[in-house]
C-alpha cells in the first residue's frame, strides 16, 4: 500500500498546503503499518483509516484529551 501511495502524494506535494501534506505523510505512515500486517484487502485498509483517529500534532499547542487518552503520555504543563 504505501508503495502505491508514496509516488501519489509525491506528485501531488505541490497542490497542498502544508497541513494537507501532513495529513498525506500520515496516511502514508498508517499504509506501512499496514503493509507489515501483509493484507491483500483494500476495503480493509480503507476502513483502518475511517477508524483510526490521528491527530495533527501542529495544528495547536494546546491539546484537549481526557484522563485515559492522555494516561501514559508526558506533557510540560497539565492543567
Amino acid at each position: 500500500m504505501a508503495r502505491t501511495l508514496q509516488p501519489l502524494i509525491k506528485n501531488i506535494a505541490g497542490q497542498v498546503d502544508e497541513r494537507q501534506y501532513r495529513r498525506c505523510m500520515q496516511l502514508l505512515q498508517l499504509a506501512q503499518q499496514w503493509d507489515e500486517r501483509a493484507s491483500l484487502r483494500l476495503d480493509d485498509f480503507v476502513a483502518l483509516v475511517e477508524s483510526r483517529a490521528v491527530a495533527d500534532p501542529a495544528a495547536s499547542a494546546v491539546q484537549v484529551m481526557t484522563i485515559h487518552q492522555a494516561k501514559g503520555l508526558e506533557f510540560d504543563i497539565v492543567i
